[in-house]
């Protein structure tokens, strides 16, 4: 026996216990080692040429029709178990697959729910600074509505006081012939002189000198008329 097999059974225990070498080496035979594939044809075998295997052809056909059942059959299992495995394959590939989409969906309309809140917030929030803005305008258009009606009522009323301040110029139709003859018998004398604070320096008749003042004073314009708004 050689060597190196003995040694590699004894050292493998398991192997050794389950072959058990008989005392005697008559009846094994080893197989020597390959002839090497570099080394060249050897002169015996260099014009050997091997007879073909005596074949019964009534044999080969059974044998080749046997063979043609059994690669259908294994065609039709194998068919089979692919097809069934397919099925089943799908089947828990469609129900993860739903699972999947229903976990999928279900988060997007937990995003969705997520943003629809934000987007809430922010447009309250738009909508309360617009709104507080528009109550501002609108405050500021009433202040400056009510400023401008009493500045027009201020100059209503100034209106009405100069109109008021020459009323008692005026000359109703009834007087009117008095007026004219008034006005016609009163002599008027032109030559007068004025200074810089408004007063009119008139020669009388007698030849004295008058001082009249231009213009009426606020005082003694509210003496005579009443303020517009008062009454």
């Amino acid at each position: 026996m050689f060597p190196r097999l003995r040694n590699f059974l004894t050292r493998s225990n398991p192997i050794s216990e389950a072959l058990q070498l008989p005392d005697s080496t008559d009846f094994i035979r080893f197989v020597r080692w390959r002839k090497r594939r570099w080394a060249p044809i050897p002169a015996s075998k260099m014009y050997y040429v091997r007879k073909p295997t005596p074949v019964n052809e009534e044999e080969k056909a059974e044998l080749l029709e046997r063979n043609r059942k059994y690669a259908t059959q294994m065609r039709s299992l194998r068919s089979y178990i692919i097809e069934a495995a397919k099925t089943e394959h799908d089947a828990e590939h469609q129900a993860m697959h739903l699972e999947e989409k229903r976990k999928e969906m279900e988060a997007i309309a937990q995003l969705n729910n997520k943003w629809n809140e934000e987007t809430r917030l922010i447009r309250e929030a738009r909508v309360a600074a617009a709104k507080k803005i528009h109550e501002e305008k609108l405050l500021s258009q009433m202040d400056d509505l009510e400023m401008d009606k009493q500045k027009r009522a201020e100059r209503a009323r100034q209106r009405v006081l100069e109109a008021q301040a020459v009323v008692p110029t005026f000359v109703d139709l009834s007087d009117l012939e008095r007026e004219i003859d008034q006005a016609l018998n009163t002599r008027v004398s032109y030559n007068w002189a004025v200074d810089k604070d408004g007063k009119r320096y008139v020669e009388a008749p007698d030849g004295s000198i008058e001082v009249q003042d231009a213009l009426q004073t606020p005082s003694k314009v509210e003496e005579k008329i009443k303020d517009p708004v008062q009454s």
